[in-house]
C-alpha cells in the first residue's frame, strides 16, 4: 500500500512540475516519459495485483 501511495505522489510532483515547464526546457520530455512510465506500472500493477484481489471480495460476498 506504501508503495501505492509513493506512486501516487511521484505522479503528482511530476504533473506539478510539468505543469510550471515551458516545453522547450532540456528537462520536459524526461519528466514526461518518466510520468507516462511511472503511470503505466501503476496501472499494471492495479490491473495484476489488486482488482483480482478486489473481485474475490466482491464475489465472497454474494
Amino acid at each position: 500500500m506504501l508503495e501505492s501511495y509513493e506512486q501516487h505522489h511521484v505522479a503528482d510532483v511530476l504533473c506539478l512540475e510539468l505543469f510550471t515547464m515551458n516545453p522547450d526546457d532540456e528537462h520536459f520530455d524526461a519528466k514526461v516519459t518518466m510520468l507516462i512510465e511511472n503511470v503505466t506500472h501503476h496501472v499494471q500493477e492495479e490491473e495484476d495485483e489488486w482488482l483480482p484481489t478486489v473481485r474475490e471480495g466482491a464475489d465472497d460476498t454474494h
